[in-house]
């Protein structure tokens, strides 16, 4: 399985899906002007590797420092594939990052964690440490 980086950019976020280490990171701001454009390959990867990957967990480390509505939409589509992996016995933990004063992004959170209905483990930062 390939790994997907896509860099980062003033309005999208890096990602940083590795299927080395099965560590799979979102990092910076989600404020793409077409985000099921933005997302689609991910969307894909995520399909693909819930379906053909031999690991038992793997853990998806989301810092964003802010989402759009369309973000979180495909946002939400991407988790959902990858969740799919649970079905075969793979343990998926998702660390949700959020600045320790900035409630919003703790709600959209937990807001993905009640949709998705997978727990997410709330990680407060300092917004210097993203």
């Amino acid at each position: 399985m390939d790994t997907l980086f896509i860099p980062a950019t003033k309005t999208t976020p890096q990602v940083d899906f590795n299927s080395a280490t099965n560590v799979f990171e979102l990092k910076g701001r989600s404020i793409p002007a077409d985000a099921m454009m933005f997302y689609q390959p991910l969307e894909r990867w995520c399909e693909s590797y819930a379906a053909n990957s031999t690991q038992t967990s793997i853990a998806v480390d989301v810092k964003l420092d802010h989402l759009n509505t369309g973000s979180v939409r495909t946002l939400l589509s991407a988790l959902s594939k990858l969740l799919k992996a649970r079905d075969r016995g793979v343990k998926v933990q998702i660390n949700w990052y959020y600045d320790v004063e900035d409630e919003d992004m703790m709600d959209k959170g937990e807001e993905i964690s009640l949709i998705l209905d997978h727990p997410f483990k709330y990680i407060a930062v300092r917004s210097e440490d993203y």
